[in-house]
């Protein structure tokens, strides 16, 4: 009897052994799919980041071959039998041009053409001009040199004349208004703008801060700025302020040339020139 007793005990012990092991194995088990899952998810993180990075080095790439490749390119035709001429081509940021072809017989109006234009290959610097149209261009640019890959082509090579007209590239300090240098150490005289990609322009005016929107187009050198809200301070010397606010408000197109700025009224002579504030 005592026997059988002593059998049903070693039974019931080895079955509770068998669960417990069981358990403790099911729940190891378990951690260990948790650890897994906790380095893929890791792994996946890492991966992750390393897109992002690759997506802002892509980015910076493109900006940075636009930059070299944004401004105006002028040449006049080398043929024999054509009718004498210029041409202008002006490549602007957001991937739009603008073509003028300007005739010397003056009685002749200026040939126009506008589009858009995209990379062949931006590391080779070659684009296509109006990618779509029954009669692309295709060119490659190289410094300050814009070569059309039909060298038979009435205007084969074209050299940069001016540069990039992206307006937000710089604050802009005065330096000449309505034809009277200004100089910016004098007090009241040091006045700036400042371009954002919000559309807003912002600056000072020699004294009081301002913030107006503006509108422009790259294309044909357009711009308009609205009403300014500014501060109210008064300085000693409130000439130049007074002037920049009153001109300012006037403008209506511009041009980026040889590093420098120019506002025009109608695109009569320079209303106001600044140079990039260092």
């Amino acid at each position: 009897m005592k026997f059988f007793i002593g059998a049903i005990a070693l039974a019931v012990l080895a079955s509770c052994g068998t669960e417990s092991g069981t358990e403790s194995t099911a729940t190891e088990g378990a951690e260990t799919e948790e650890v897994q899952e906790g380095h893929e998810g890791h792994d996946h993180g890492a991966t992750d980041d390393a897109a992002q990075d690759q997506d802002k080095k892509n980015a910076k790439d493109d900006m940075n071959a636009l930059d070299r490749l944004m401004g105006t390119y002028e040449s006049k035709n080398k043929c024999k039998d054509c009718e004498e001429a210029t041409r202008q081509i002006t490549l602007s940021s957001d991937m739009t041009y603008n073509q003028v072809t300007k005739y010397a017989n003056a009685k002749k109006a200026d040939a126009v053409m506008s589009g858009n234009f995209k990379w062949i290959d931006k590391n080779e610097g070659t684009i296509i001009i109006d990618p779509d149209s029954k009669t692309p261009q295709r060119f490659k640019v190289d410094g300050k040199v814009m070569k059309n890959f039909d060298t038979a082509n009435e205007f084969p090579v074209l050299t940069k004349v001016s540069d990039t007209m992206d307006l937000g590239h710089n604050k802009w300090l005065l330096k000449t208004l309505n034809g009277t240098a200004i100089d910016p150490s004098k007090e009241g005289s040091h006045a700036v703008l400042f371009f954002g990609d919000d559309q807003t322009a912002r600056g000072n005016a020699g004294c009081n801060s301002f913030n107006g929107a503006y509108k422009n187009s790259e294309a044909d050198g357009s711009i308009k700025i609205g009403t300014l809200a500014m501060t109210k301070k008064m300085c000693g010397n409130m000439g130049v302020e007074d002037e920049f606010v009153a001109t300012l408000s006037k403008v209506n197109n511009y041009k980026i040339e040889g590093g420098k700025l120019h506002l025009y009224h109608n695109k009569e002579a320079s209303a106001m020139v600044f140079e990039p504030l260092k």
